[in-house]
């Protein structure tokens, strides 16, 4: 039996700390810096096309959000995509 609770404790424990290293993974990914640098920079693009990317990667939705949505994706396996 004590084996038994020290497993269930241990389960219990790993919980919250794999909450708080995937909220710091998304964190840093996300302040590495601007997806859309690239066509921020090009004068060529036009601001609608910017702001569809914006809207398509849900950069304009807030943090918890974009951190909701990135956790239910990860739990159906889709990591993100490189932009």
């Amino acid at each position: 039996m004590d084996v038994a609770r020290f497993v269930a404790r241990r389960i219990l424990i790993s919980i919250p700390v794999l909450i708080l290293a995937s909220f710091f993974t998304f964190l840093i990914a996300v302040n590495v810096g601007d997806p859309l640098n690239d066509l921020r920079t090009n004068p060529r693009i036009p601001k609608s096309t910017i702001r569809a990317e914006e809207i398509r990667l849900h950069l304009n939705d807030s943090f918890f959000h974009r951190y909701a949505i990135w956790v239910g994706g990860f739990v159906h396996g889709d990591l993100g995509q490189l932009v």
